[in-house]
């Protein structure tokens, strides 16, 4: 499928293993993100979301300055965030889904 851009900031590419949580529920899920900006990010897991679902997603593990010189900017180390697309993956991805989320922006 071909997706039309609508991001208002770029993307870098950056793998980094995060633990996702629903927010104000006890489920928890492991994910990867694989590219991030200022405004939210892309990552994969096992786990089928909602659109609009508000997830805790928590960065585990931090890359170097050498893993991203530059492109680390928009990357939260621990963020709320709203879910705004998922799809199921082929059969052939460990992961079973993608999804899109949008940081919540503070009112400040």
């Amino acid at each position: 499928m071909n997706y039309r851009e609508r991001r208002n900031y770029e993307r870098a590419q950056l793998e980094a293993l995060v633990q996702c949580t629903i927010f104000n529920a006890a489920k928890s899920f492991p994910a990867k993100t694989f590219n991030h900006g200022m405004g939210g990010m892309y990552l994969r897991s096992k786990t089928l979301l909602q659109p609009g679902i508000a997830l805790c997603i928590r960065l585990k593990d931090f890359p170097t300055y050498k893993d991203c010189p530059g492109f680390c900017q928009g990357l939260r180390t621990m963020t709320l965030a709203e879910v705004k697309w998922c799809r199921e993956l082929s059969d052939a991805d460990a992961f079973g889904y993608e999804f899109g989320v949008r940081y919540y922006e503070p009112d400040y």
